[in-house]
């Protein structure tokens, strides 16, 4: 959870798949992460943070964004 809104923590590489406005699923370009990943939402916008860091730390920079 980070402030009160469901999380996902990915380890290592990944793929990105992605749903449009129009709902469209699009796959990006595969490439390799630079390391872990944490996705999380507002009601305004899904949000992503990526880097070679894990999951509390990841959670504490999430917590700080406004």
């Amino acid at each position: 959870m980070v402030n009160g809104n469901k999380a996902l923590w990915i380890k290592g590489p990944h793929e990105l798949v992605y749903v449009r406005r129009d709902g469209m699923q699009v796959n990006a370009p595969p490439r390799l992460t630079t390391g872990n990943t944490l996705l999380w939402g507002t009601r305004q916008a899904a949000l992503r943070l990526e880097g070679r860091f894990g999951e509390k730390t990841a959670v504490a920079i999430a917590r700080s964004a406004h």
